[in-house]
């Protein structure tokens, strides 16, 4: 589309290589924060290891290192291009889909649907992603961490999708997400004649129009409110992406499940299912384990997006 002020539009190449070096820049930044979200999330119950956010941070720089806070990153990383092309994509097609014409002003309804449609169908490749990197940030760091081919190895492809319900529960968070973005950085109603079929276009008309402050702050509070309403989904979906569905019981007289090459038995893991995870969850610890590492993934919001908006505009200013 042509730009009405004569500037030139962005390549979509060019689009598409900005976006990327922003996710990854973001990803970056903020894993770890998602790593001290996860061992909160997910460490025993009655023999916490953390006490708070700020302890379990201390303890894994204590006894990890710097590299610890970043454990599972790498999964996420290779995947940030494929997940900002589904989610724009996805936006961009639920949007289409309802408006009669690109330069039609959106309803608050249509831009959240629109923003869960993308997250409903971006979860297919976020389940996998999640997985890998949550077992990862959450095993023993005196043991290999596992990989990729490991897990295949030991369990299945199916393995690699489990929690895939809570992730699209989560997930659905992209509507609140981009409405509490649309509403914060414009205000509304929206801006008449702009393409709003488009996300990343609609995002540097916007740019342009309201100045980078106000998209920081809107940034910032999408983050607060997508993550704010789900994220007692997000706790359950840790703590099973953490734990596999079955317990298995060794033979009698061996030490370990590890030394035993007979399992007699499984049982039903408590966290198997994504009922099965909220009711012992709840039991155990009470509404307050629903929380667990709310803290740092709010705090987390302000610089990933900060991040984001000034690489991306940053490698478009350079390249253009």
């Amino acid at each position: 589309m042509s730009d009405s002020s004569g500037e030139k539009p962005i390549d979509p190449k060019l689009d598409f290589f900005a976006g990327t070096v922003a996710g990854v820049a973001s990803l970056l930044c903020g894993h770890p924060f998602d790593t001290v979200k996860v061992r909160l999330q997910c460490q025993e119950t009655g023999a916490p290891a953390y006490r708070n956010a700020w302890h379990a941070f201390l303890s894994i720089i204590k006894e990890e290192k710097v590299s610890g806070l970043y454990k599972g990153v790498t999964s996420p990383m290779l995947g940030v291009a494929a997940v900002n092309a589904s989610v724009f994509g996805f936006y961009g097609l639920a949007m289409r889909f309802q408006l009669d014409n690109p330069a039609d002003t959106p309803t608050l309804t249509q831009i959240c649907i629109a923003g869960t449609t993308s997250g409903f169908f971006t979860s297919a490749l976020t389940t996998p992603i999640e997985r890998l990197k949550i077992l990862q940030q959450t095993y023993p760091s005196h043991l290999p961490e596992p990989t990729l081919l490991s897990l295949l190895r030991r369990s299945s492809l199916r393995s690699l999708y489990r929690g895939l319900t809570p992730t699209i529960l989560r997930d659905t968070a992209y509507g609140p997400y981009f409405l509490t973005y649309e509403v914060v950085s414009r205000g509304w109603p929206a801006t008449q004649g702009r393409y709003h079929a488009d996300l990343h276009e609609e995002i540097e008309s916007e740019t342009k129009e309201v100045g980078w402050a106000r998209l920081l702050l809107a940034g910032g509070a999408a983050g607060i409110v997508g993550w704010g309403s789900t994220f007692a989904i997000d706790v359950v979906k840790s703590r099973m992406q953490a734990t596999e569905p079955y317990i298995p019981i060794p033979a009698p007289n061996s030490k370990s499940i590890e030394s035993s090459s007979l399992v007699l038995e499984r049982k039903p893991h408590p966290y198997r299912t994504t009922w099965s995870t909220f009711v012992n969850s709840y039991e155990a610890e009470g509404w307050k384990v629903f929380t667990s590492g709310l803290g740092p993934t709010l705090l987390r919001s302000i610089p990933v997006n900060m991040v984001c908006f000034v690489v991306f505009e940053a490698v478009i200013g350079a390249f253009r």
